[in-house]
């Protein structure tokens, strides 16, 4: 159950200088987050979605202290994050990272359970001698059979050596675990398992996650509350469902229609999202979506929107939100037949 928010971003933005150097002309500003404001509850599984390069990965690494931001603050149970040099170690161990490439993530000289003992010995989780027998129960709590400890990564498939990752966030017995794009790379058999293991570890060991992910089905598989991100920004938050049903962004209704149907003869007025992403060095005024917004009004182009409240734990930065979605009775998303007046 949740209990109060466990890890908290205000402010947060980040930007790098990117090209070539070139005499006399500065490289250009690439703009990866901007005011980025989010509240995890305890307990809970966040979604972070949106396409590639809209700084989703950016976050994570700022969450867990891979990068630090030029702006704002990261809270994780009231310790302010933001200098990493001086992040208390209780603190830093709270928070655990599975990256994307379940191979790349691994030494490839070390046996799979010495890269589990190896945090259990640093970080002096537990007592010297019983730290072989810790290394056996994480194996199987994440699936594995204990004899596999003797084998290196290049010995076990891509969804073994994603459980090894697993098991070696969990070492230090993290209260947050943020999984990047933690199943792209697996077959699509393995990643249901791999889905339902984090389903299951979250409920077991209590744990709150920030799942990072640009397949919708996924998120909305195994997350209660959803942040949409575009170009560095989110631009909707909150619960799972609004994926489905009650998105209020042009983006968020984009992003859902693009998701292929599984009901025979059931068909998507309303389009995917249209036009190309924005460089993030030479972002559009105003409102970020407006280039690609189906709906765009003068005022987009003039004043950038806020996340503002639009029902019960739910926000959109949007000037002119969508109507809400409700299914008729033969089964036809009526809110998809809606055409609303646009501006070029």
């Amino acid at each position: 159950m949740a209990s109060g928010p466990i890890l908290r971003l205000k402010g947060v933005s980040k930007a790098f200088r990117v090209g070539p150097r070139t005499l006399g002309r500065p490289r250009l500003l690439l703009r990866a987050l901007s005011d980025v404001n989010l509240e995890v509850e305890a307990g809970t599984t966040l979604g972070i979605v949106g396409e590639s390069g809209c700084g989703k990965s950016t976050l994570a690494r700022i969450i867990v202290g891979l990068t630090q931001p030029d702006a704002g603050v990261v809270a994780y149970e009231g310790a302010d994050l933001t200098d990493l040099h001086r992040r208390p170690p209780a603190v830093a161990l709270g928070i655990q990272m599975v990256f994307q490439d379940p191979y790349s993530a691994l030494n490839p000289r070390m046996r799979v359970g010495d890269t589990i003992l190896e945090p259990l010995r640093v970080h002096k989780v537990v007592a010297p001698q019983e730290a072989p027998d810790e290394r056996d129960r994480l194996l199987e709590i994440v699936g594995l059979s204990p004899a596999l400890a003797r084998r290196y990564p290049h010995e076990l498939s891509g969804g073994q050596r994603q459980r090894v990752n697993i098991a070696r966030a969990l070492s230090v017995r993290p209260k947050v675990i943020v999984a990047d794009e933690a199943v792209s790379s697996l077959d699509v058999s393995v990643q249901g398992q791999i889905l339902n293991l984090f389903s299951d570890l979250r409920d077991q060991l209590g744990l709150t996650m920030i799942f990072v992910s640009h397949d919708l089905n996924v998120v909305d598989h195994l997350c209660e509350r959803v942040a949409v991100m575009y170009l560095g920004r989110i631009v909707e938050e909150g619960r799972g469902s609004l994926l489905s049903q009650g998105a209020r962004h042009p983006y968020t209704r984009g992003l859902a229609s693009a998701v292929p149907q599984p009901i025979p003869g059931r068909r998507r007025v309303q389009p995917a999202i249209g036009g190309e992403l924005p460089s993030p060095t030479n972002p559009p005024s105003g409102c970020v979506f407006r280039s690609r917004c189906p709906d765009v009004q003068p005022l987009c182009a003039e004043v950038a929107p806020t996340l503002d409240p639009m029902g019960p734990d739910h926000r959109a930065a949007c000037h002119f939100p969508l109507t809400l979605r409700f299914e008729t009775p033969g089964g036809r998303d009526a809110a998809d037949d809606l055409t609303v007046s646009s501006t070029s």
